[in-house]
């Protein structure tokens, strides 16, 4: 699905499809709900199946971070995502126990994240400027200025 999966009295996914399907939480912001399995086929086949988060940023982190390698897999090709290592420009909070995936743009002072209150799953307004994705560990409990980071190029 191309979103949807949350947890809760607003998870529908769950409620309307059905199968072997494992819903789980994955410690990642965003896109902390993930789903996936099999659904069964009319010709008696298995379809796998991947469903992506329901808000927009956590679509957007998901589809790169797990629908991109299974399509190449899918296909046969190379699922290596160009990343590089880059300083943080100025700093913010990172969630407690899980890994961070920041939309970011490149500066030549290093990265600064695409929307300026940080990250979250519901910023979608600046999603549009992200050149990467900065990846900060789930140890980590705050990106300072002049960190190195890991970032993953999505244009």
């Amino acid at each position: 699905t191309s979103g949807g999966v949350s947890v809760g009295a607003f998870e529908v996914v769950r409620q309307v499809v059905e199968g072997d399907i494992e819903f789980v939480k994955v410690a990642m912001q965003p896109g902390k709900p993930q789903a996936c399995g099999s659904l069964p086929t009319a010709d008696g086949r298995e379809q796998a199946l991947l469903a992506l988060p329901g808000n927009p940023v956590s679509v957007f982190v998901s589809a790169w971070a797990y629908l991109r390698p299974l399509l190449a897999a899918f296909e046969g090709a190379d699922s290596a995502w160009a990343s590089t290592r880059v300083v943080a420009a100025e700093g913010w909070k990172t969630p407690p126990g899980r890994r961070q995936y920041v939309p970011v743009v490149l500066t030549a002072d290093g990265v600064r994240p695409a929307h300026r209150l940080g990250s979250g799953s519901h910023l979608v307004a600046s999603l549009h400027l992200a050149e990467a994705l900065a990846v900060v560990p789930a140890d980590v409990e705050a990106v300072e200025p002049g960190d190195v980071l890991d970032v993953f190029l999505v244009r």
